[in-house]
């Protein structure tokens, strides 16, 4: 993959995975969040889950629609937004972001569209290790 893709990728996960924490489970230790990372449909698919308390609608929402979270100015501290920039991250970062809650089990997937040749680069590295 492309560095700056991978990068990218890297930094959604780890978005996803600080906000289950923070947000979720209200940083309290012991709490489980799972990631699991699969080539699908020529997609690399990161899906990150959590037991905790689910997304608010606005927050689902802004994945979906997105947010002028970015829209501030810099030099002024007092217009600096509080949250939402790991959301918007993802968003403009990932081909695909979508979210479930189905009660018990929270999924955020986010989805990058793969190439060609990164689809053959994986295929050739994952047969060399069969």
């Amino acid at each position: 993959m492309d560095p700056v893709d991978a990068y990218r990728v890297e930094l959604c996960a780890v978005e996803a995975v600080t906000n289950a924490i923070r947000h979720a489970y209200g940083n309290r230790a012991g709490d489980e969040v799972s990631v699991t990372v699969c080539i699908r449909d020529n997609k690399l698919e990161v899906e990150v889950a959590d037991t905790g308390l689910a997304m608010l609608a606005a927050q689902v929402s802004q994945l979906s629609t997105g947010s002028d979270v970015f829209e501030f100015d810099a030099r002024d501290r007092a217009s600096l937004p509080i949250g939402g920039m790991g959301l918007q991250i993802m968003r403009e970062s990932m081909d695909e972001v979508s979210y479930q809650s189905d009660g018990k089990v929270n999924r955020l997937l986010l989805s990058k569209r793969l190439s060609d040749q990164e689809l053959d680069s994986v295929k050739n590295n994952v047969g060399a290790r069969d």
